[in-house]
């Protein structure tokens, strides 16, 4: 009996360190830094420097921080920090059995540096410069493009320093009456539609998150600014894309309080657009006084004219003036004898009272 159970342990025994031989190899260690963690997928990306693997992560995978229990999701902010993994084989592919996180050897991520705010700056001079012209008052330079056409750059203010040569001399040759200024580009705002051809001149159409529509600059020199293929608009938009207002340009460049300095023209105001004053009539509902040494305007007079009245013939006495002499009779024996209708006390009216005829 006793030789038997020897018989079987002896044969047991190679198989036991065998099976130990197998369960000492069957996790693998991999060391290097986080690249990217994904908590959705359940996986983590590890640089081992040599080869980026993404590892699967079980809900079994023992995660730690400084030998501190943490949650998958808690290694999102220690990308780029050391790591151990310990990889173990889950049919044909491996998983994460533990993954160790050295923190102390890690720092916080310092926040990324702000992005540097928009400069404008003048586009460099493409092409030759035939030299300076004055239009309206201010002074450019002309340039012939590698394309063929000409191009005027702002030669005054600020553009004058960052475009003086000592060499540019007036010109005196032959342009074009219409040439394209050459202005500070700017950024552009919103999303790009396209391109379209307005005054034989290319534009990028823009419309912006409140549906404004801009066009910029895409011709000369713009194109090597908008270095983009961008393909010719045909959208639905109608005739708002190609009567889009322009934008090019900045105050800080174009505006009048750099148009000083040596060699620099006069700002151009253009003539003044002061309205002419009108001539109206004050309204005498709304006039109010003046001050005392200013005599307030009240008008003509409303007072109201005259009216005839018809004389009533009732009542009409004509003057003394008016009325006809009283020729005085006589009667037969030459004796005076008053009128009829005189009214007073006669010889002939014996007694009768005052205001009875007499006869």
């Amino acid at each position: 009996m006793r030789s038997v159970v020897a018989i079987a342990l002896g044969l047991l025994v190679p198989f036991l360190g065998l099976a130990g031989v197998g369960e000492a190899q069957s996790t693998i260690e991999v060391q290097g830094t986080i690249q990217a963690v994904d908590c959705d997928a359940q996986t983590i990306t590890v640089d081992n420097g040599g080869s980026v693997n993404t590892i699967a992560v079980t809900p079994g995978t023992a995660i730690s921080i400084d030998s501190a229990n943490v949650p998958l999701c808690a290694l999102q902010q220690y990308i780029g920090a050391p790591i151990t993994v310990w990889l173990a084989a889950n049919g044909n592919d491996f998983v994460a059995a533990q993954i160790e996180v050295s923190g102390a050897a890690y720092g916080p991520a310092s926040p990324p540096p702000p992005a540097p705010a928009y400069e404008p700056s003048p586009l460099p001079i493409v092409g030759v410069v035939l030299g300076t012209i004055v239009v309206a008052g201010l002074i450019f330079l002309l340039v012939h493009g590698p394309d063929g056409g000409y191009y005027r750059y702002p030669y005054y203010g600020a553009y004058y320093h960052y475009y003086y040569r000592p060499y540019y001399r007036p010109y005196y040759g032959y342009y074009p009456a219409v040439c394209p200024v050459v202005y500070v580009p700017v950024p552009i705002v919103g999303i790009v539609l396209g391109t379209v051809v307005v005054g034989g001149l290319s534009y990028l159409v823009a419309r912006d998150h409140d549906g404004h529509f801009y066009r910029y600059p895409y011709y000369g020199p713009y194109r090597q600014y908008y270095h983009a293929a961008y393909q010719p608009y045909h959208g639905t938009y109608g005739s708002a894309p190609f009567n889009a207002p322009i934008r090019q340009g900045d105050p800080r460049w174009d505006g009048p309080s750099h148009a000083g300095g040596p060699g620099a023209a006069p700002a151009f105001r253009g003539p003044s657009q002061q309205a002419a004053p009108t001539n109206r009539q004050p309204d005498p509902r709304t006039l109010q006084s003046q001050p005392a040494n200013q005599p307030a305007w009240r008008g003509p007079s409303q007072q109201t004219a005259p009216t005839y009245r018809q004389p009533d013939p009732r009542t009409f006495q004509s003057p003394a003036y008016n009325r006809p002499a009283q020729q005085p009779r006589y009667n037969d024996g030459g004796r005076y004898s008053a009128p009829q209708n005189y009214r007073g006390r006669g010889g002939n009216c014996g007694q009768q009272s005052q205001g009875q005829s007499c006869h």
